[in-house]
């Protein structure tokens, strides 16, 4: 399922209503369902107030992990270091 909000009149469907194309909100709703699993993992703490993370399990390969980073700040862009690996702990 694909959802989007609005508080005023907007066009937000994945396909154009006249030629049927796919919309740029279609292909990445169909990357995110190919690749990544339902799972919701915690991602910690943002380096940043208008950098926000999500983190699911990657579906391909078992145990991976797929990070979603959105910079919702009008001006500033915002960085993000990663570690090469991490072993989970329990």
């Amino acid at each position: 399922m694909v959802a989007h909000n609005t508080l005023a009149s907007s066009d937000y469907g994945l396909l154009d209503e006249n030629t049927l194309t796919p919309r740029p909100n279609y292909w990445s709703a169909l990357l995110w369902r190919r690749l990544v699993a339902p799972a919701v993992l915690n991602p910690g703490s943002s380096p940043a107030p208008a950098l926000h993370l999500y983190a699911h399990l990657f579906a391909r390969p078992p145990g991976s992990v797929a990070l979603l980073a959105i910079n919702t700040g009008r001006t500033a862009s915002q960085s993000l270091e990663l570690p090469r690996s991490r072993t989970a702990t329990r």
